[in-house]
């Protein structure tokens, strides 16, 4: 008798652990986060839980005994399954709350999940992934950051972007930057006569840093 309520006790109290890891605050997908990487380059993507989701960071979930875990669904497909971190020269692996790819390939593109959990708590949040293939940059599908600068405001500075965590902070990188313009002319009409005197110049510059691009634009009135 004692024996058999031991193993019912176990019973219930497996059914209980398991509806305890079962609640989850699912966030679902994350449409306003769409990452863009290029193919065959590394990336470095963060686990959007920490940043827009969760009051605590990453330190704090890991000193209360939470466990981060990465999944992935490719692309067109439905099945979510655990990301493979035992490539090859450890192409894919993950670093706190950050997934590194060393470097990207152009089968990485997918839904990527991370959770945050322990037998009693869950929290979760998915996330597009892009790997863009490199074309010419005015053809390119990358969606690029945009930054204006006006003649009229002087010396301008222009930062970097995008280049925390790629290297210790101990380390102070050398960046090299490159140009690629483009002028495209657009006559603009003066009380509603074409005035071939006055046109506007578009300005396309793009910098190469680090494994991204970095495009500028500027317009001037002449």
């Amino acid at each position: 008798m004692t024996l058999l309520w031991y193993v019912m006790s176990l019973y219930f109290y497996g059914i209980l652990q398991s509806d305890a890891s079962e609640r989850c605050d699912d966030w679902g997908l994350d449409t306003m986060r769409q990452i863009q990487v290029f193919e065959d380059e590394p990336a470095r993507v963060k686990c959007p839980l920490f940043e827009h989701f969760l009051k605590f960071n990453y330190s704090t979930a890991h000193s209360a005994g939470l466990t981060l875990i990465w999944y992935w669904t490719r692309q067109d497909r439905d099945l979510e399954e655990p990301i493979n971190f035992r490539l090859p020269e450890n192409r894919i692996s993950k670093e706190k709350d950050v997934l590194w790819f060393r470097p990207t390939l152009l089968n990485d593109t997918g839904n990527y999940t991370c959770m945050l959990r322990n037998t009693t708590y869950c929290s979760k949040v998915a996330f597009p992934l892009e790997v863009v293939q490199k074309d010419s940059c005015f053809n390119s599908p990358m969606k690029l950051p945009v930054q204006k600068l006006y003649i009229e405001y002087g010396i301008q500075k222009i930062t970097c972007p995008n280049v925390d965590g790629y290297f210790p902070s101990s380390v102070k990188p050398t960046i090299t930057w490159y140009m690629v313009r483009k002028i495209r002319l657009h006559f603009i009409l003066s009380n509603g006569v074409l005035n071939d005197n006055t046109y506007l110049l578009s300005y396309m510059y793009k910098q190469r840093h680090f494994w991204a691009d970095y495009l500028i634009y500027s317009m001037i009135t002449l």
